[in-house]
């Protein structure tokens, strides 16, 4: 349960899991996404945000540093990519996460290789 007893995640969902939730593109929250970009006003505010605050792509003055920060760190774009996905059924689990060539440099070479245990991490 989350908090203290409250309701599970599955609960909260509405009883499925994830993998049996209807995908994002198809919540009402999407749709109403998907007619204001289509509108000349929310299809321009978008072009101009995206250029300015895009994690990937903006311009403004941290995402720049992030940016430069995150070209010296191998892994570390696909990694948050994965992570941040706001389609769940897209959106790398922790598995995923730990086996990207982000946390590469932090395997015991041959630890899990045997497929019976996880990758072992150095400190």
């Amino acid at each position: 349960s989350l908090s203290g007893g409250s309701l599970s995640l599955e609960q909260a969902a509405g009883g499925l899991s994830a993998a049996e939730a209807p995908p994002v593109s198809a919540s009402a929250a999407s749709a109403a996404i998907r007619r204001w970009l289509s509108s000349a006003g929310g299809k321009a505010r978008f072009v101009k945000d995206h250029a300015q605050w895009s994690v990937f792509h903006g311009r403004a003055k941290p995402l720049l540093e992030g940016q430069r920060r995150m070209a010296q760190l191998p892994g570390a774009a696909a990694l948050l990519r994965g992570l941040a996905s706001f389609e769940p059924s897209r959106r790398w689990t922790v598995e995923q996460a730990l086996e990207s060539d982000f946390f590469g440099p932090l395997r015991v070479a041959g630890a899990g290789a045997d497929g019976d245990s996880a990758p072992v991490f150095t400190a």
